[in-house]
């Protein structure tokens, strides 16, 4: 970059950066500004027409009231009542006075609002008998004054401008006569205008639109009050009067007000994702005739067309004129550069001469060139070393003699293929050459075609391999050692696995035995249980078998004495009494049998109703109190085997009764429930508790607390590892208030369907 061109490329960068961009900005803004003056004095314009043109048409229609008024025939209808079909003759003349006048609706009501007569009385929906007192207009009339109202027909369903007056008859109020003006017609005074123009009263509800989806919406959310009042008018009907969706409102200068307005019934956005919307300049002028605000509202998309057509207009001048700029700049460097390239040229072709001097001189590679015969031409330095001569010596010769003998033969066949094709010739030649010496050097020979002065020649690429010949034999050698280490090393761990198998199945051999030796355990504890509770069984069976010797005396007596009906009673007492008796010996029987050790859904209650019913002899000698505390939502279903999971509960069962035995109040409490994902089972009893510092070894084997006669202290062990089989967990506290409390958590099953299953299964 010459200095002179400094100052132009500064030029160019405030032109682009600031100048240009300022230029456009002043342009649109001042575009802008004529575009919404213009509209702003056409809106004007035009709201002066709109505004004189409802105020004409509502006055052409205010004098019709007071002439109704004044007519004998309806005066003598509000002040008599209905006689003599007056009220149809009224009713047929309002009717053609309403055709005549051009009015929507033409009425007459009495002091209490009863419509007597209207020029709708042959219509679908007549006014006739309806009551309008609630209106304002019919108050304003009875309280002396001309009414002048707009609101939502109660019948005829159709807005409308309502205007009233008083009948007066000897200078008393008897009657209103009323005139309505049809919205529609109102609304034809401003069809031909291509923008919005939008009428609200007072409270800024539309009541007059040219577009008929604007109608009774809201330019801004009515308070409750207002509501309240809109409503008992019942001005505007039982219509919801939603807001306008105003997306953006903005005040500008000069007046300039734009309102961006999500159009009403483009609820549903884009396909794109925005919103229908249009902004809009907003223009308003006052009807004080009629409490009206007229509002026009010009969509502002051809003013936004009309500024961005004169800034690209603008822009594309700019644009013309930088490039004109550029086009001489570029030509103007373009000549300094030509300038610059051809020294630097110059400058770089002596410097490669001199590198490529340099380059042949100093590299590692063995340089040769040779003639098209094959003769040497040129030798560089490091080629010289390498075959241990001069230049002077070996210019001229064959540079196969460089070669040893044996590959001399093949030089010439690759040299050969080189002069026909030295395209396609890419591998190297592998060979050895000759040492000046005598010795021979392992070498990698490329040859490559060029031309220099227009003759051909070869260029020969020498690299000595010594070193890498040396490399590739030490890597043979390391890479035969590696292999022995390794057939070593696999032998080592093929025996390693071996014996590891070995171990494996010595392991699962005594995992079996372990288990195998866990369920002797069980079923050698299920069968200890049934030894204790011997004595409450036999109490249990004794009490029936002496019943059924009793009443089989009795009913041998019963039959002796001709009294078969007795003896039938006494027969049906028998079978009960047996009925029991196979279901203590049935659970015995059950609880004795092995389990499958397979988890299936179990539920918690049941296997406590099944261990105390085997204790149930027992508590009731003992004179136990059970309380029972089941879980609100239902039966909870863990995952467990039926009979594996009773024995734990008649384990920890009977532990809380040893523990009470010496007890005055003997009280178990048994409470089920669900906590975090997993069925909880608690057990406590009333007695003194468990030492704390004998509480951590509860769980060891042939750890007991009783007399060494009175158990080996494996049930607590035993009820651990069925507990964890199933993936739960067994603890042991001494809660506060006194006794020993024992916690079983297991695994919620998803349902209770396969307890009943299995169940039967081991009944």
């Amino acid at each position: 970059m010459t200095p002179a061109s400094l100052p132009l490329r500064w030029i160019a960068a405030v032109l682009l950066l600031v100048v240009f961009p300022l230029t456009l900005w002043w342009v649109g803004a001042s575009a802008q500004d004529a575009a919404f003056r213009d509209l702003r004095e056409r809106g004007a314009a035009k709201l002066d027409l709109y505004r004189f043109s409802l105020q004409g048409e509502l006055q052409k229609f205010e004098v019709l009231p007071r002439i109704l008024a004044e007519e004998a025939e309806v005066v003598q209808l509000v002040r008599d009542g209905d006689r003599q079909g007056r009220s149809a003759r009224v009713s047929r003349f309002l009717e053609r006075f309403n055709d005549i006048a051009g009015a929507s609706d033409t009425y007459v009501m009495d002091r209490t609002g009863l419509t007597l007569a209207a020029s709708n009385w042959n219509s679908p929906s007549p006014f006739v008998g309806e009551r309008f007192a609630f209106r304002p207009y019919f108050q304003q009339a009875l309280d002396g004054q001309a009414g002048r109202y707009h609101a939502l027909g109660t019948t005829s369903q159709r807005r409308g401008y309502y205007f009233s007056y008083p009948i007066s008859h000897h200078g008393e109020i008897v009657g209103v006569a009323a005139v309505k003006v049809a919205a529609e017609r109102l609304e034809e005074l401003l069809a031909h205008e291509p923008a919005k123009v939008i009428v609200t009263d007072a409270p800024g509800v539309i009541f007059l639109s040219t577009s008929p989806q604007w109608v009774f919406r809201t330019l801004r959310p009515l308070d409750q009050e207002a509501h309240a009042q809109l409503r008992a008018s019942r001005q505007y009907g039982d219509g919801e009067l939603r807001p306008l969706r105003i997306l953006h409102e903005e005040y500008r200068a000069r007046g300039t007000r734009l309102m961006t307005i999500q159009e009403p019934g483009a609820s549903e956005p884009k396909p794109d994702g925005v919103d229908r919307a249009v902004t809009y300049l907003v223009q308003t002028t006052q009807v004080p005739y009629a409490g009206w605000i007229v509002h026009l509202l010009t969509d502002i998309q051809p003013v936004r067309s009309q500024v961005i057509t004169q800034v690209v207009l603008v822009g594309v001048l700019m644009a013309v004129f930088v490039f004109a700029l550029g086009f001489v700049y570029q030509r103007r460097v373009i000549l300094l550069e030509r300038i610059e390239f051809q020294r630097r040229a110059r400058e770089a072709s002596e410097e490669s001469e001199a590198n490529t001097r340099s380059l042949i001189r100093n590299t590692r590679a063995g340089l040769v060139t040779t003639a098209a015969d094959g003769s040497v031409a040129f030798i560089n330095p490091t080629a010289q070393d390498l075959f241990g001569t001069d230049s002077e010596r070996v210019t001229g010769t064959p540079f196969r003699e460089l070669l040893v003998p044996e590959c001399r033969g093949e030089f010439d066949a690759w040299l050969q293929r080189a002069r026909r094709a030295p395209e396609q010739l890419r591998d190297p030649l592998e060979c050895e050459a000759l040492h000046a010496g005598g010795s021979r050097f392992p070498v990698e020979l490329a040859v490559s075609h060029m031309e220099l002065k227009g003759v051909g020649r070869f260029l020969v690429t020498i690299h000595d391999l010594t070193e890498r010949k040396r490399a590739e034999e030490a890597l043979r050698r390391a890479h035969g050692e590696l292999e022995e280490r390794v057939r070593l090393r696999t032998s080592d761990l093929t025996e390693a696995n071996r014996r590891l198998q070995e171990e494996i199945a010595e392991r699962r051999r005594a995992e079996e035995i372990l288990r195998q030796a866990q369920d002797e355990l069980v079923q050698a504890g299920k069968l200890a249980a049934i030894g204790q509770m011997s004595a409450g069984i036999t109490h249990e069976l004794n009490q029936p078998l002496a019943a059924i010797r009793a009443y089989t005396d009795n009913a041998r007596v019963l039959l002796e004495r001709q009294r078969p009906e007795d003896a039938v009673s006494n027969l049906g007492h028998i079978l009960e009494l047996t009925d029991r008796m196979a279901q203590i010996t049935a659970h015995l029987k059950s609880f004795a049998r092995k389990s499958s050790g397979r988890a299936v859904p179990v539920a918690l209650g049941e296997v406590i109703d099944r261990a105390l019913q085997l204790l149930s002899s027992h508590t009731k000698l003992e004179r136990f109190q059970i309380q029972r505390e089941k879980p609100a939502a239902g039966e909870v279903w863990v995952l467990g085997d039926a009979l594996r999971l009773e024995q734990v509960a008649l384990n920890i069962l009977k532990n809380a009764m040893d523990a009470l035995a010496a007890s005055e109040q003997r009280i178990i409490r048994i409470r089920i429930e669900r906590k975090g994902g997993r069925g909880v089972l608690r057990v406590r009893d009333s007695g003194s508790g468990i030492a704390p510092e004998q509480l951590p070894n509860v769980f060891d084997p042939f750890f007991t607390t009783k007399d060494v006669n009175e158990g080996l202290g494996l049930g607590l062990s035993i009820s651990m590892g069925i507990v964890r089989e199933f993936g739960g967990t067994i603890r042991a506290r001494n809660p506060l208030g006194g006794g020993c409390e024992f916690t079983i958590e297991l695994p919620l099953a998803e349902t209770g369907h396969g307890a009943a299953t299995a169940r039967e299964g081991t009944a």
